[in-house]
């Protein structure tokens, strides 16, 4: 596997990796590892709207008041 891959789908899942490149999931695990990188997951969904989330706290915070 190659860095290459790392770059253009950097929130892709092992094993979608492993489907690309035809070998296992342990085996986009090790060179992952290998290569010093792990997946994190943000806090954020990439699709959020920050504006309509804050609209939408908005909105509870009125509710509970």
């Amino acid at each position: 596997m190659a860095i290459k891959d790392v770059e253009p789908y950097p929130d892709a899942y092992q094993k979608e990796r492993a489907e690309r490149f035809g070998v296992c999931q342990k085996a986009i695990w090790q060179a992952l590892k290998k290569l010093g990188l792990t997946y994190k997951k943000t806090l954020r969904h990439p699709k959020a709207d920050e504006s309509a989330r804050q609209a939408f706290q908005q909105k509870i915070q009125q509710y509970e008041k």
